[in-house]
């Protein structure tokens, strides 16, 4: 077998080449990874509606309101929540309503 021969079929079997390693984005690029951190904290979410009395209109019969809190009354929520979306009934206007500040009512 000639040389040509020989380095042709050695490059026939030789293993591909290792791919090159990908390197890391630079510091403070937008793409780099930031470490994912997870907190659970025990929340309250609720409603309480009052009877206006006879003399409110039928329509608007109650006073309701719709609260999420922390379980703690010590514990301010605004620390671990950034905003509450309210999907409340079609007939309400408006019927979605965002809270992004404490109280979350």
């Amino acid at each position: 077998m000639s040389t040509a021969s020989l380095s042709a079929a050695a490059a026939a079997t030789a293993a591909p080449p290792a791919p090159l390693p990908v390197p890391p984005p630079p510091a403070g690029s937008a793409s780099a990874e930031v470490p994912v951190q997870q907190a659970s904290r025990p929340i309250v979410v609720g409603s309480c509606a009052y009877w206006r009395g006879k003399e409110a209109e039928e329509s608007k019969s109650h006073e309701w309101t719709v609260y999420v809190r922390a379980a703690s009354p010590d514990e301010d929520p605004g620390l671990f929540i950034k905003r509450v979306v309210f999907q409340l009934h079609p007939t309400i206007t408006p019927s979605t309503r965002t809270v992004e500040a404490p109280p979350f009512e």
